[in-house]
């Protein structure tokens, strides 16, 4: 069925809330619908994109200090580890990239495949709201906020070199 996909009228709803089982009932997000014909409806290119990012939503973090780990169980079953020294040389804040200019793209993915230049042994974990991660790192620095959406595109086992 080609087109838009039409859905019952919104109702609030929080990111990440499931909606009923049902075909006429979507996850509506209020950025993605149009409204036409007294009609509330997505775009199928919308929902491909709002169901890619309820993949990159986490289940659980587990920081691993012995193996200089951060690995990261989404909700779509895949596995991500983070090797520490490379999600730090990959902090997306606006210093280590060089100025707002230059935010926004992937680090190369070999700062996962360099040897550390650091151990880190007093890293801190912070929710920022449910959409992304800030890490305090060793050195001090907390500026870089890392989405999970940033986070599963720069998957190490996903990007090769």
């Amino acid at each position: 069925n080609a087109g838009p996909q039409s859905c019952a009228a919104p109702k609030q709803a929080e990111i990440g809330q499931s909606a009923p089982k049902s075909p006429k009932v979507c996850i509506l997000f209020y950025t993605h619908l149009v409204f036409s014909s007294r009609r509330w409806y997505l775009q199928t290119d919308e929902i491909a994109s709002i169901a890619e990012s309820m993949a990159a939503q986490p289940n659980r973090i587990v920081v691993d200090n012995t193996k200089q780990e951060l690995t990261i169980e989404w909700k779509d079953g895949h596995k991500s580890a983070y090797g520490l020294d490379g999600l730090r040389a990959a902090c997306p804040c606006a210093e280590c990239a060089g100025g707002h200019e230059n935010m926004g793209g992937l680090p190369d993915p070999e700062v996962f495949t360099r040897p550390p230049r650091q151990k880190w042994t007093k890293i801190r974990l912070e929710a920022v709201g449910s959409y992304a991660l800030r890490i305090t790192w060793d050195d001090g620095h907390d500026a870089g906020i890392y989405s999970w959406e940033r986070l599963r595109s720069i998957c190490p086992c996903c990007r090769t070199v």
